[in-house]
């Protein structure tokens, strides 16, 4: 490793031996498989703008002169199409009353297509006045040829009268929420969930204006597409330059968001626009940058670029950053193609993601910011903050660090010093960090202040924000203020609205529109298809009676065998457990197992949900899953474990599963409530059920938690002064006697919830001395042979498993 630059905070830059020659742009050595035909239905075509994306009078485009221009936001001149974390339902809309048909298909269960102003994919409008849907019967309709890739509909049959006033009454809100299809991917499910709560919001106005369908969005998107004067101009006042790829780094800082399209303004004369280019633009060893401005301006931008290359080949003390020992080059996918050598052995930048810096570390730093480069790298170490001071104010609320972090980065952009230093690096970070936490409003206020730098990835980043919630309308009103900005959509542009698709013809035809039009060129724009489709796919191979070794050897002989990666697999095991096919899952693990593929948490939770009928069924999948190398249970696998474990009553498994998740920092909120009901439940009730379930109830609780004695860490004084003196230094035995209501039952509550906190807070200081899958393993044996038999508290206590611990310290 080779590092360069003075040492400073962000220690971002260093330069490494790429000996595989992997970089993000290179190319397949594989063909990528013919996808299937459009779907069999005629689409809609867009015949004007909805009221809810129509362009605002007056807003012009993001940049019209080369000098900072004044621009009229489009969020500002329709701020309430935000859809922000206060009011995410604000503008509503009545259903359609056209445009579902429901087709049956071949094992009985019903799948949504739409073709005029609703969309089925998502079960609901993007502005449902109240959130519900639309139920609409089963119509039969003749059944078509399965595709490998893709299942397609039957052709569209008439709409009843009975469906019509249906959907009438759901516009209304007179009809339950219609359930979410069958037929659909898990991870399209979530996706639809998701939009239902996103939609389930309390609206605050009563404005409603219709979304239209995907297919419209669709439509929008070719049109947005084909402006024209959103095609790249040779102007006289635009000179193109090659800047080497080390001085970029120089220029506007080493971060995730530098390293693509990049627009940052200079202040020399009458200002200059410097555009640098993707490295796939470039020659390979440099990037292009267009410089906008008078002839005077561009000349002394392109000078101070070429004094600072210059500074830097030279070893200047002063430049902050040095010319790396092994070259940096752009672009290798774009050097092969211009038949130029790659060498093996060449530099690639990375940053140095620090997970311990904290807040007050990196505002330190926030006086010195005087440079692009500074205020780029500035805004990347705060999406990099893990924890904020320990110091509290006394008589104020405490406030989570993501808003602190949230907060500055507003006050960064609106700080008028920092005008000059705005760059897309720096936009595209702050709206990826704030988009992920769905901190819409700071996010709508962040880009209102930057829109002159924003490029098509940044739209992308919005794009992506509003395909997972599936927010059509605000898909929409970000295509809208592309074609006002004249940014053209990229294929990654196409990818987000392939991921809001649902339903799987939908997405077939979409993918068959990218194939045909080009935009499928690229890895990226390759695989990422691949991985939003594969469960259709997977799903539909094994539902027509094909099985898991022809899918696989299909695939290899199609894509190749580096395509397997975990996600795949993970969205496999998915789709096995969706039609519960103990079969395919046997022959999929012993594939993996063959050819050491890799396999994580993500792969296991559908399968532990899969098996949830037998507990020691799934505890042996993940004893053998843990036996890999490096193999870590994930916060969503401990949680399912544990609770098909405390349904099927098993104090070991239990008291297991408990200690390891506290250690490991994975303890979930359901996995806290079981626990809780359980110590808090000491009243004997007639029950219908056996005394092996009443015992279970009371008892589960107080043989699970107890990681580490009171000696060592003592309950709070007033607990333990509000406690009877028999107690006083066994607390825990209070929780035994029966306390139906008053003082008595309160503090009971209190102490059980001190006790579980105790071991969340106090189970990272400890470590077990033997692997999970081993204690696992023991923990199944011995529910094994108490399994049937009733036994006492006392009796459970003396002989429940014992989970040996290292003291590890502070962490």
């Amino acid at each position: 490793m080779f590092s360069c630059g003075r040492p400073c905070l962000r220690r971002r830059l260093s330069v490494v031996l790429d000996t595989v020659a992997a970089g993000p742009d290179e190319p397949l050595l594989f063909l990528y498989p013919r996808w299937a035909a459009s779907a069999l239905r005629r689409r809609r075509p867009i015949s004007s703008l909805t009221p809810a994306a129509a362009p605002v009078k007056g807003c012009s485009a993001p940049f019209r002169t080369v000098v900072y221009p004044r621009v009229v936001s489009s969020f500002r001149s329709q701020s309430s199409q935000w859809i922000s974390s206060s009011a995410v339902a604000q503008s509503q809309t009545h259903n359609s009353t056209s445009g579902y048909v429901s087709l049956a298909t071949k094992d009985g269960h019903t799948k949504l297509d739409g073709h005029t102003k609703l969309d089925g994919e998502t079960e609901f409008q993007g502005d449902a006045v109240s959130g519900q849907d639309v139920q609409s019967p089963s119509v039969g309709g003749p059944k078509q040829p399965v595709n490998f890739h893709i299942s397609f509909p039957a052709v569209p049959t008439a709409v009843p009268k009975r469906t019509l006033r249906r959907r009438v009454l759901g516009s209304l809100g007179l009809l339950g929420t219609r359930p979410l299809p069958r037929r659909i991917s898990a991870r399209d499910r979530k996706k639809l969930r998701y939009g239902r709560f996103i939609r389930a919001t309390p609206a605050t106005t009563s404005i409603r204006r219709l979304a239209g369908n995907w297919n419209d969005v669709k439509n929008l998107m070719v049109k947005v597409e084909a402006n024209p004067r959103a095609a790249p101009r040779k102007v006289p006042k635009h000179k193109e330059i090659l800047i080497p790829e080390e001085t970029v780094g120089l220029l506007v800082g080493v971060s995730k968001a530098s390293f693509g399209e990049n627009i940052y303004f200079s202040s020399v004369r009458n200002g200059c626009r410097i555009h640098i280019l993707p490295p796939s633009e470039g020659d390979g060893v440099h990037r292009r940058a267009i410089l906008s401005g008078s002839e005077h301006a561009r000349e002394l931008v392109k000078d101070s670029i070429a004094r600072a290359h210059l500074s830097q080949t030279n070893g200047d003390p002063l430049v902050e950053m040095a010319k790396p020992i092994v070259p940096i080059f752009a672009s290798t996918l774009t050097m092969r193609q211009k038949n130029i050598p790659v060498p093996l052995v060449r530099g690639v930048w990375y940053t140095d993601r620090e997970d311990s810096l904290s807040l007050d570390e990196v505002l330190e730093h926030r006086s010195s910011i005087n440079s692009v480069k500074e205020f780029s790298e500035h805004i990347d170490d705060l999406t990099r903050v893990q924890r904020k001071s320990p110091k509290k104010t006394p008589g104020l609320p405490s406030v989570p660090c993501q808003q602190l972090v949230a907060r500055e980065i507003l006050a960064l952009f609106k700080q008028e010093d920092n005008r000059t230093f705005l760059s897309t690096a720096a936009l595209n970070g702050a709206l990826e960090y704030l988009s992920k936490r769905e901190m819409f409003a700071t996010a709508r206020d962040v880009f209102t202040l930057a829109e002159q730098v924003a490029t098509v990835d940044t739209y992308n980043i919005l794009l992506d924000s509003a395909a997972r919630r599936q927010d059509k309308r605000a898909f929409r009103f970000f295509l809208h203020c592309m074609w006002r900005g004249h940014i053209r959509p990229n294929s990654l542009t196409w990818v987000k609205l392939l991921k809001a698709m649902v339903l799987p013809s939908h997405k077939a035809s979409l993918i068959n529109h990218m194939a045909q039009n080009g935009h499928m060129n690229d890895i990226r724009s390759i695989r990422s298809p691949l991985h939003l489709t594969i469960e259709d796919s997977f799903f539909v191979h094994l539902e027509s009676g094909q099985g898991v070794e022809s899918f696989i050897d299909l695939m290899v002989k199609t894509l190749g065998a580096d395509w397997f990666s975990s996600s795949i697999l993970a969205q496999m095991f998915a789709v096995i457990a969706r039609l519960k096919d103990y079969d395919a899952l046997e022959k999929l693990l012993r594939i993996c197992n063959e050819h050491d593929l890799a396999i994580d948490s993500d792969s296991l939770t559908p399968i532990v949900g899969m098996l949830r009928g037998n507990v020691f069924n799934a505890i042996h999948h993940t004893i053998q899953l843990l036996k890999r190398p490096l193999f870590k249970l994930y916060r969503e696998t401990y949680e399912r474990l544990f609770l098909i474990a405390y349904k099927s009553r098993r104090y070991n498994i239990c008291r297991v599963l408990w200690y390891y998740a506290c250690m490991e920092r994975k303890v979930t909120y359901k996995m806290r409530k079981a626990v809780l009901s359980s110590l808090t439940s000491n009243v004997s009730i007639v029950m219908k059920d056996n005394d092996i379930g009443r015992i279970w109830r009371t008892n589960a609780g107080k043989a699970i938690v107890g990681i580490e004695k009171q000696a060592q860490h003592p309950f709070p004084k007033d607990i333990i002064k509000a406690l009877p003196a028999e107690f006083k230094y066994a607390p825990d035995l209070y929780l035994r006697t029966l306390q139906p209501m008053g003082p008595g039952r309160d503090l009971q509550l209190r102490l059980a919830s001190c006790i579980i906190n105790r071991d969340i807070e106090r189970g990272v200081l400890f470590g077990s001395r033997h692997p999970l899958g081993v204690m696992l393993e023991a923990a199944a044996m011995e529910d094994r042979e108490w399994a049937g038999s009733p036994r006492p508290l006392t009796w459970i206590m003396g002989n429940i498993i014992k989970i040996p611990l290292r003291f590890k310290g502070k962490v």
